[in-house]
């Protein structure tokens, strides 16, 4: 096996591989919930919500519907 040299370029390119597996397996378990501090927009957190509360929610919440590299993840906003 040939060593490979160090660049710039190989380095943040391995960084952004790791980061962009890491966000995946993050959103496999996990939602979020939109809030607002002062004019600020944050984002929570929270447990995968099955798709079958979605109807559910929809009373109180917006639910946004998004996909990161494959794996589909929800936001969900107050009304």
């Amino acid at each position: 096996m040939s060593c490979i040299g160090y660049t710039a370029q190989r380095c943040w390119a391995i960084g952004n591989l790791n980061q962009q597996y890491q966000n995946k397996l993050f959103l496999e378990t996990h939602d979020f919930e939109n809030f607002y501090v002062g004019a600020k927009a944050l984002y929570r957190p929270i447990p995968k919500i099955p798709e079958y509360d979605y109807a559910e929610l929809e009373a109180l919440y917006f639910i946004f519907f998004y996909e990161y590299e494959g794996v589909k993840y929800v936001v969900i906003r107050k009304r």
